[in-house]
């Protein structure tokens, strides 16, 4: 019988979405205007379609 490890996977994908988060978030603070998703995506080194699927109000993305 094989351990149950889903504890620990959850955990993890946890820790990565908020280090994903993190970094989309550092992104937007050091930009100086308004930011295009592409832009964001390629200097937060994360996906389009992951930005669009985040349930943050669109604000917290995209402010003036």
């Amino acid at each position: 019988m094989h351990a149950d490890n889903s504890a620990h996977l959850r955990a993890a994908a946890r820790r990565r979405h908020e280090h994903t988060r993190n970094r989309a978030l550092a992104a937007l603070d050091t930009h100086p205007g308004p930011i295009t998703v592409s832009e964001l995506a390629r200097t937060a080194a994360v996906a389009r379609s992951w930005i669009y699927t985040q349930p943050e109000p669109s604000w917290v993305w995209w402010r003036p």
